[in-house]
């Protein structure tokens, strides 16, 4: 399945729409990302750069139709995705689609990538078998994933908090199956997995077996209602700044459609990661950040979230520097 463009046309502003981490070394020019991806060539690919700390970014037009490259996979035996086949070690760390453009994820394309901890890939509508097996991402929010015929996609994976596939009617190869996730090690902080009502009554009126699976692992159940998103947070405020820390506080949103659940705190702090991952979660308008370095400047953004993991936009931010 190819990779489709959105109604979004960005005219002649271009910025970077991918940003891969820690894998600079080894993708170090336009021919490793062309080789990464079906249907592109080294001409598609722009504003390349990598950073100090070997992240990568780009930019492809939203009009170009390319897939991720299953065929690469034939080139090495045994089970081992693309990173790993590449001799890349373990240095993968995020990989974030902004525009939502990828639409399937190859088998194993992920696969043991232990650093891997944030992925945005919203768009994708398809994950084959093992691809985001082994790695250490808490949160899957996959709004458009509406294909699962497989087994085993997320093995090992005892970090994951968050589930959201509330497309995806059938989990795994049959609705009795419960080897989609596979997992042996205890999960260090189950919170919630967001399903449909197809799913939740296609096992002879049970849910499918790989929810069943999570449920009884100690995750919530949860049926989305809705889609709306929750009215947005308002009036940031930062006190008690110090060397390594900083209180904040702000206005939960008021009049939304569903209650709110929790809220996610942004960091931003100049990295590419940060404008997109939260640094924690609060099921409260107030807390503490602490680990931050002195003397830097950063700038706060807060989202809430509804019990449907519904997002809602950021409204407001405040910058601040430590001392």
């Amino acid at each position: 399945m190819g990779i489709i463009a959105g109604s979004r046309l960005r005219g002649v502003l271009k910025e970077p729409n991918f940003f891969i981490g820690g894998v600079g070394d080894e993708m170090s020019n336009t021919s490793e990302v062309a080789a990464m991806c079906d249907g592109l060539s080294i001409n598609d690919i722009e504003l390349y750069s990598v950073d100090s700390q070997k992240n990568i970014k780009f930019y492809v037009d939203p009009l170009k139709d390319f897939t991720l490259s299953a065929s690469y996979f034939s080139q090495y035996s045994g089970q081992s995705g693309y990173w790993y086949a590449k001799g890349w070690g373990q240095k993968l760390t995020y990989f974030i689609d902004k525009d939502n453009l990828i639409k399937t994820v190859p088998l194993t394309f992920f696969m043991q990538q232990r650093n891997l901890n944030f992925i945005k890939l919203e768009g994708s509508t398809t994950h084959e078998q093992r691809s985001f097996q082994d790695v250490a991402i808490k949160n899957y929010r996959f709004p458009n994933l509406n294909d699962l015929n497989v087994f085993q996609t997320y093995r090992v994976s005892p970090f994951m908090e968050r589930f959201y596939a509330p497309l995806l009617n059938q989990w795994g190869q049959t609705t009795g199956f419960d080897q989609l996730f596979a997992q042996n090690d205890p999960y260090v902080n189950p919170k919630k997995v967001y399903y449909n009502q197809v799913a939740s009554t296609i096992d002879s009126g049970n849910p499918d077996g790989d929810i069943v699976s999570l449920t009884s692992k100690g995750f919530q159940g949860v049926i989305p209602q809705n889609t709306i998103k929750p009215n947005k947070v308002t009036n940031i405020v930062l006190s008690n700044i110090g060397t390594n820390s900083v209180d904040i506080s702000f206005d939960a949103p008021t009049g939304s459609e569903n209650t709110i659940d929790f809220y996610e705190i942004f960091l931003i702090d100049g990295s590419d990661l940060n404008n997109f991952k939260p640094i924690t979660e609060s099921t409260t308008n107030s807390l503490t950040l602490s680990g931050l370095e002195s003397g830097r400047n950063y700038l706060i953004k807060v989202k809430a979230a509804d019990i449907y993991f519904n997002l809602s936009d950021f409204e407001t931010s405040q910058s601040f520097t430590t001392q």
